[in-house]
């Protein structure tokens, strides 16, 4: 039954599956590159776009692209500023608002773009998405998140609590520009070492950046929620990690003007 299951999935990828246009690197106000891969529609011409951010390699969100672009959009998939391909350093969360700005203003100036763009992710992908939403960029039009969130705190301190089961795991195997292995590591003799301060592994060594990282509002308790006129589609599920910090956003975001819709 399962190997029956693969042989389906790799024919249906199979039709999906096409070759990125090019890969091109986006500049940002500080003068660092972006790279992003380029999607393009098989005929010549404008069309809308679809903008994926990405700190887990522009390269797995392969099979998402190649859906889209078949239905004539464009797609741009990116690596977050310091992972992979990206120049920079990475520090969770504390760039992507300023330059997802600046990649929207990129995209806009394109040839093959009409002017309209949408976001699309899960997850930190989806979080990429959400908080900028309230730029009111004039380019961006719609924005559809899995298991997203805008408050940061629910995702890492869900009840109160240091989520250090999620957090710790997370910063260890992503913290860096690529992926990091866990083999070898102890977990248990980590998660029960304290201070918890101790174990929390540093994601580089720029201590200015550590400092943002520190200093960082997760909560984003400033988001401007009532200014919000674009329609959101979120999608999460019972189980989910996110779904409390998803439902919340979705309250929130009824705040704005723009259609908002949860699943």
């Amino acid at each position: 039954m399962k190997q029956s299951l693969v042989i389906l999935f790799l024919l249906f990828y199979s039709t999906l599956r096409s070759e990125v246009s090019y890969v091109t690197l986006v500049p940002m106000a500080d003068g660092k590159n972006l790279s992003a891969a380029i999607y393009l529609p098989e005929s010549p011409g404008q069309f809308p776009t679809i903008l994926i951010r990405t700190p887990y390699n522009k390269a797995g969100a392969e099979l998402f692209a190649n859906y889209f672009q078949k239905y004539g959009y464009v797609v741009v998939v990116q690596d977050v500023r310091g992972k992979y391909e990206s120049e920079g350093l990475f520090v969770p969360f504390v760039n992507e608002y300023n330059d997802g700005l600046n990649t929207l203003d990129w995209i806009e100036k394109q040839k093959w773009c009409n002017g309209a763009i949408g976001m699309w992710g899960s997850s930190y992908l989806g979080y990429s998405s959400l908080i900028l939403s309230q730029s009111n960029h004039k380019a961006l039009k719609s924005i559809f998140a899995l298991s997203a969130w805008v408050d940061g705190d629910q995702i890492n301190e869900p009840g109160g609590a240091f989520h250090q089961m999620l957090i710790i795991p997370w910063l260890l195997f992503e913290g860096k520009k690529s992926k990091q292995s866990l083999n070898g590591m102890d977990l248990d003799q980590i998660f029960s070492h304290l201070p918890i301060g101790e174990v929390i592994p540093k994601m580089n060594e720029n201590l200015e950046d550590e400092k943002l990282f520190k200093e960082q509002d997760f909560s984003n308790k400033n988001f401007s929620f009532k200014n919000v006129s674009i329609p959101i589609c979120q999608l999460g599920g019972w189980y989910d990690f996110a779904t409390n910090a998803s439902i919340s956003a979705y309250q929130e975001f009824k705040l704005g003007t723009g259609k908002q819709q949860l699943y």
